[in-house]
């Protein structure tokens, strides 16, 4: 059984190049009638090897697309959680989850988390990347910071400050500072989450 093929398809016209060819198929012999002008035969064996080739790479596209499915539904289920757990911890200390400052600081844990040299720099990396996001300035992205973190270190639970910073409202202390508290925040999450790993 053979195909005909276009003589466009093959260009050559040297046998010595299509025995080259056929080699590197690993069939013999080669099976190719040259004219000029004229259609070429490539045996059944060509098509078969060549279907088989293409079939492999379809096999392989589909299993890569479905190892990168799985990792990103990975990704966002472990996302999903980091966020549930900051939530509650931002609760526990107080912070009102209408404030703006509230998704601000939520954002800005979250960054932490993949980069800690965000925090050592707010003004320059962090601030500006949240206003990005949220479509606003990074003064008032600093500003909504600081009142949120100033209303939760009033009425949040001093147990947890206390473990938190060291301290708290009830000492007479005066609040952190907007990177002290979202690094310290960043810092516990890492330290639980590294904990977890090793439990598990």
């Amino acid at each position: 059984m053979s195909i005909c093929v276009k003589p466009n398809l093959i260009k050559s016209h040297n046998w010595q190049k299509l025995s080259i060819f056929g080699q590197f198929l690993h069939f013999t012999p080669i099976d190719f009638i040259l004219q000029k002008r004229y259609i070429y035969t490539i045996t059944a064996h060509v098509t078969t090897y060549l279907n088989i080739l293409l079939q492999k790479k379809v096999n392989e596209t589909i299993l890569c697309k479905r190892r990168n499915d799985m990792i990103m539904v990975e990704e966002s289920k472990q996302k999903i959680g980091l966020e549930r757990y900051i939530t509650r911890i931002m609760l526990d200390l107080g912070v009102p989850a209408h404030l703006k400052g509230y998704h601000y600081i939520r954002e800005a844990i979250l960054l932490s988390e993949q980069d800690m040299e965000v925090v050592s720099s707010v003004t320059k990396l962090l601030y500006p990347e949240i206003a990005r996001s949220y479509k606003t300035t990074s003064q008032k992205v600093e500003r909504a910071i600081r009142n949120a973190i100033e209303v939760s270190w009033n009425r949040g639970n001093t147990d947890t400050m206390e473990e938190l910073f060291g301290y708290s409202s009830a000492g007479g202390k005066n609040r952190p500072t907007n990177s002290e508290y979202i690094a310290r925040i960043a810092d516990k999450i890492r330290l639980d989450l590294r904990t977890q790993i090793l439990a598990s």
